[in-house]
């Protein structure tokens, strides 16, 4: 089947290529999220709407609505038959999608898709919008969190997956408790107490920076958890894909 490929296009987007199926997540190319103009990109994407569309994507994998994730105008560039992955019962939050799209792919939490010659499982997570993740079993098994907090359920995983290969970490600053329970995300804190509960086998590669505000440090949060992993004995799981780069496993 040939390696596995990671393409980190930036924020949540990433290119997955493996047993010959490429999946896209959460699609937005833009440099600001729609109808949001005081938040922009400080990194741009590393790769056009047009250069992802060549690669002639097999599936893509929505994991929640927030403006962030669901980019509107990014998802109607795609093909209207392209696969289109999405928690079940979702359609009142993102009913352009489903005008767009004509085969929609919905998933209840623990569901399993086989999906050509890859298995797609719609796992839990903890943010608004009832946001969920995804879990990508080939010849690899890779974890997309799409937007999370550090929940227990965590610990339920290893008894759905025998094990993870690459773990990808969503990131946001560390806030006051009130605003983490209105819009739950993880800091680097929680990336690494999800890192020890997950043990990946190879990879564990933050997600979700460059995009909003970081005091003039893109790679604040990034780093932090390199720092972080490092004091924990952990540094050889840690890689960082800037946008555009491409991981080969």
């Amino acid at each position: 089947m040939g390696s596995t490929k990671i393409t980190f296009i930036g924020h949540s987007t990433l290119l997955f290529e493996m047993n010959g199926v490429k999946l896209l997540t959460d699609p937005i190319f833009g440099k600001y999220p729609r109808y949001v103009f005081f938040f922009r990109r400080e990194l741009n994407a590393g790769k056009t709407i047009k250069e992802v569309l060549a690669e002639k994507v097999d599936a893509i994998l929505l994991s929640h609505n927030h403006l962030d994730h669901y980019h509107v105008p990014s998802l109607r560039e795609f093909p209207r038959d392209v696969p289109f992955f999405v928690p079940s019962g979702y359609e009142s939050y993102v009913q352009t999608a489903y005008r767009h799209f004509t085969n929609v792919h919905e998933l209840e939490v623990w569901d399993s898709e086989k999906f050509k010659d890859v298995t797609i499982t719609l796992v839990p997570a903890y943010h608004t919008r009832k946001g969920k993740g995804y879990v990508i079993e080939g010849e690899q098994t890779l974890y997309f969190p799409g937007d999370t907090g550090y929940f227990e359920g965590i610990n339920d995983f290893h008894n759905r997956f025998s094990h993870f290969d690459v773990i990808f970490l969503p990131m946001m600053q560390r806030m006051p408790d009130f605003f983490r329970d209105l819009l739950p995300h993880i800091d680097p804190h929680d990336a690494v107490k999800i890192v020890k509960i997950l043990q990946p086998r190879k990879f564990a590669i933050p997600i979700h920076f460059g995009f909003f505000p970081t005091l003039g440090n893109p790679l604040k949060l990034p780093n932090q958890f390199k720092e972080l992993l490092e004091k924990e004995g952990l540094g050889h799981l840690y890689h960082l894909l800037r946008n555009g780069e491409t991981l080969e496993l």
